[in-house]
């Protein structure tokens, strides 16, 4: 809607009134995807500063447990520290491949829209144009046809086909190409998430496996006598009294 009073809309549309909620339809469709988009972009840039931060934590977790205990740090608890190190690099390595994988295809995919943005408003003055043309067309057409009429009638034509096949081409451009990137989305971030799935796989078969070299080390045995051991170390801590409320 033009808000212009000196603004007059022309009689006869360039576009139907299916053709119009076609588009409509389809910029709200691309609407609906940059959001979505973004909402992911975001998400994958917090995973990877979160995986950076976890691996920071994990290497000083090791770190500052041995230098409390000092001499009274058991020759064992090196496999602990060096287990917190091992997670230390997997998690940061996981990291790196987060960011090349998801973070910087969807930076990138984030990258289409504002040109998608640009082509649409282009197009939509393209139309304000054709529609101003054509209303000064219908304006000396509704006029008593002298000569002189007749002339800039003729003159408004030729000046009218250029700016129309302008719009054309432009409008016909996006009605071509907005569904097709619509539809595309899935294509696209698929093989990130096959990614995303196989660097987990490979980071907890490696996870898995350090630590139950440093649960040997430690003297804990199976997953089921590590469990036991931790649970019987917790009922330990809790009959201290300095762990009770009273």
């Amino acid at each position: 809607m033009n808000w212009n009073p000196f603004y007059r809309q022309p009689k006869k549309s360039i576009l139907s009134k299916m053709e119009e909620r076609d588009f409509e339809r389809e910029c709200a469709k691309m609407q609906q995807l940059e959001e979505s988009s973004k909402k992911i972009s975001k998400t994958s840039k917090k995973l990877v500063v979160a995986h950076h931060a976890q691996g920071k934590a994990c290497g000083k977790l090791g770190q500052d447990l041995v230098a409390d205990l000092g001499d009274d740090a058991p020759p064992s608890l090196e496999s602990f520290k060096y287990a917190m190190n091992c997670q230390h690099i997997l998690t940061v390595d996981k990291g790196k491949v987060l960011q090349q994988v998801l973070a910087d295809p969807m930076k990138k995919y984030m990258t289409i829209f504002p040109s998608c943005t640009s082509h649409i408003k282009s197009r939509d003055k393209a139309l304000q144009e054709t529609n101003k043309v054509q209303a000064k067309l219908e304006k000396y057409e509704d006029k008593e046809h002298t000569a002189s009429n007749s002339v800039k009638i003729e003159q408004i034509k030729k000046s009218l086909q250029p700016v129309k096949e302008d719009f054309q081409q432009k409008h016909s451009t996006l009605m071509a190409e907005m569904p097709t990137f619509y539809d595309a989305r899935l294509s696209y971030i698929r093989p990130s998430l096959e990614a995303v799935v196989s660097v987990q796989c490979w980071f907890h078969k490696e996870a898995i496996r350090v630590l139950e070299e440093c649960s040997q080390e430690l003297g804990m045995g199976t997953k089921e006598n590590a469990e036991k051991h931790v649970k019987t170390l917790m009922q330990e801590v809790n009959a201290l009294s300095i762990t009770s409320d009273d």
